[in-house]
Formats: C-alpha cells, structure tokens, sequence
C-alpha cells in the first residue's frame, strides 16, 4: 500500500493567501457580456441566413429556375449567382453547408470556452 507524504506550506502559497485576503470584492470589476453574446447571436443569425438561401437557390434550380431568373433575385450576375450556388466540382469534398457548420460549432465551443464567469463570492 502507498502512501502519500504530507506536503509542506510553501512561501509561495503564503503569498497566494496574503493576496487574496487582500482583495476586496467591491473594488472588482465585472462585466457584461451581453454584447459579447450579442455578436455570436447575430453570426449565427448570418450563418443559418445563408443556409436557409442556398437552399431556396436549389429549391428554385429544381423546380427549373433559370439562373437568369435567380440572380434577378439576388441582384447579381448570372455568372455570379452560378459561381456562388452551382454545383461544385467533383474534387471539392466538403460542401459550403458542411463547413458552415463545423464552424458555428467550432465557434460556439470556443466562445462557451472564453465566456466571462460571473463573480461568485463565497459569503463565508
């Protein structure tokens, strides 16, 4: 059976303790992340957006739309309409959608990761 050694009080955790008796909780500083938030809801908003008009842009090729007719719509070029919502050469192997999306979720990770923690004080 193994034991563990008792661990000696370092300097260094003497000075961690001496700063944090030191603090004072209404000098902190908190702020809000709802413009944070904000900005992510609006990416999002972008992000399914764009998803929700390439998908009205196939709907409209299927029901034999003429890209002529689609870019009137979009206020674009014929050519323009193509590049952006034509079908892709068979090397490409993701689709614009997939990568959308593994973006919106990397992107959420990493935001929920970065997220500002409120200030918990434990009161006694």
């Amino acid at each position: 059976m193994t034991k563990t050694k008792p661990t000696k009080e370092t300097e260094a955790d003497f000075d961690v303790e001496a700063w944090l008796d030191q603090l004072d909780p209404e000098g902190l500083v908190v702020l809000d992340a709802a413009p944070l938030r904000a900005i992510g809801q609006a990416l999002y908003a972008i992000e399914a957006a764009e998803t929700q008009l390439e998908e009205a842009v196939e709907a409209a090729k299927a029901a034999g739309l003429s890209w002529g007719s689609i870019s009137m719509v979009l206020n674009t070029s014929k050519q323009a309409a193509h590049r952006k919502f034509g079908p892709k050469p068979a090397n490409v192997t993701r689709s614009r959608r997939s990568r959308r999306s593994r973006s919106l979720a990397e992107t959420r990770a990493r935001d929920a990761a970065a997220a500002p923690r409120p200030a918990t004080l434990d009161p006694g």
